[in-house]
């Protein structure tokens, strides 16, 4: 029997369901907010999801900023955050997503958690990322953002 339509998606999501912490092996860091995972056990071909790491929002790559300088601040910061994660990711022994629900990319949303510890409120406390804002439109780490951001500047 093949399954379709919604049966299918329900089937392919079940192991990496919201209901407890899945164990996933990390195949890329995006960015600083967004990290792609494989999790074992789904069906091949939807094994592999990228992962938007809820209530954060580090730097840019493609920055929105008003000014050149400030889109080239925001890149290099972008630089930092992102070497950061992947630095956390590293060290890892045991890394797992609580899945939250999906954005409007399709993209799982989550909390990642590094030997039991939140990377969410990880790169809140240590200044990598601010708090995610909805209608800022890209433009969250232009400006005064800019100026105060620590480790970043």
């Amino acid at each position: 029997m093949r399954l379709r339509g919604p049966a299918s998606i329900a089937l392919i999501l079940l192991s990496f369901s919201a209901s407890a912490a899945t164990p996933v092996h990390v195949t890329d860091v995006v960015d600083g907010d967004t990290i792609r995972v494989r999790v074992d056990g789904n069906v091949p071909g939807w094994d592999v999801f990228d992962v938007r790491l809820i209530g954060v929002n580090t730097p840019e790559k493609r920055s929105r900023c008003d000014t050149d300088e400030e889109r080239v601040t925001e890149r290099e910061m972008a630089a930092r955050a992102e070497n950061y994660v992947r630095d956390r990711i590293d060290e890892a022994g045991t890394i797992e997503v609580d899945r939250e629900g999906e954005d409007s990319f399709n993209r799982a949303l989550g909390v990642v958690l590094l030997n039991g510890q939140s990377l969410n409120d990880d790169l809140l406390k240590e200044g990598w990322a601010l708090p995610y804002r909805p209608g800022t439109h890209g433009k969250q780490w232009c400006g005064d953002a800019q100026k105060d951001a620590y480790p970043l500047k």
